[in-house]
């Protein structure tokens, strides 16, 4: 990943973060992961909302800086959901980074059709998207330790 990504993800991040706990969307997705005991389903739900928001409003369409937006932004629910005692599986991410990526497809075709005419990005897909990343990051990897660095960084904590 290049700098100038990274840089990207990390403002659309904070962008997303006054969102997210600006206007009460994270406490109404804290509910509602209460409510029905499905953790990963109500991340995955709010993550694609603010990505779908991410393509609407600021015009970005490329699916790194998406994923690494959706990465960063599931990483941070889990810790705030889980300061509030509500913690999900230890492998979580790849399972909602999967789930999130597909509603963004399925609401913006046009984004699914550039990301499946990447080969890289389409292997990506084919491996479990959310797997690879995470499996990268833990291999050290260096797009996938940028995205999760930059999810510390941003948090004001250090690695």
């Amino acid at each position: 990943m290049e700098d100038e990504q990274l840089e990207q993800i990390k403002a659309l991040f904070r962008e997303a973060q006054d969102t997210v706990y600006g206007n009460g969307a994270f406490d109404t997705m804290a509910d509602q992961a209460e409510a029905t005991g499905d953790i990963n389903g109500a991340v995955a739900q709010l993550v694609a909302a603010v990505i779908n928001s991410t393509i609407k409003d600021a015009g970005v369409t490329d699916t790194t800086i998406l994923l690494g937006l959706g990465i960063m932004l599931i990483s941070d629910m889990l810790d705030g959901l889980q300061k509030v005692g509500l913690t999900a599986e230890v492998d979580a991410i790849p399972e909602i980074i999967n789930s999130a990526m597909q509603q963004v497809f399925d609401t913006n075709p046009e984004v699914a059709e550039a990301t499946m005419n990447d080969p890289q990005m389409r292997a990506a897909i084919e491996n479990g998207m959310g797997s690879d990343i995470m499996n990268q990051a833990k291999a050290g990897g260096d797009v996938a330790q940028g995205v999760l660095q930059g999810t510390v960084e941003s948090q004001g904590g250090g690695v």
